[in-house]
């Protein structure tokens, strides 16, 4: 399939997304949360054809949209990095120092620091998830 028949068929599929999410507005209770699988096909769709576009045509939040799409698991389950983001290490926490420092910053300038010792053990990923979601 061409980039061209594969963005006519993701757009076909926004409209059908659409008409599912007007139909939960007009049939839930006040306060109920978004399906998960409706939020999985507009983050997939978001992925193709754009977050601003499909935040847009659903009437969904933007920043939440986008967020999803930068969390959005890769085939291996594992999370995708969040753009423009890397890891540095230094040649002592290569060489096995006592102690790690891991520090995170998000695009709005939050930062997490994380020191840790060298018979401590830390689910390093889950905190920057947490903290992530949190921003």
């Amino acid at each position: 399939m061409t980039n061209h028949e594969n963005r006519a068929a993701a757009a076909a599929q926004l409209k059908q997304v659409q008409e599912r999410i007007e139909q939960w507005r007009g049939q839930r209770r006040k306060g109920t949360p978004i399906p998960p699988e409706v939020w999985q096909q507009a983050t997939e769709l978001a992925a193709e054809l754009g977050v601003y576009r499909v935040s847009r045509a659903l009437k969904l939040s933007y920043d939440g949209l986008r967020h999803r799409v930068n969390r959005q698991p890769l085939h291996g389950g594992r999370a995708q990095s969040l753009p423009g983001g890397f890891i540095e290490l230094g040649g002592a926490q290569l060489l096995g120092t006592p102690a790690v420092v891991v520090e995170v910053t998000d695009q709005r300038g939050g930062r997490l620091s994380v020191r840790i010792g060298a018979q401590q053990s830390v689910d390093v990923v889950a905190l920057v998830d947490r903290f992530l979601e949190a921003r």
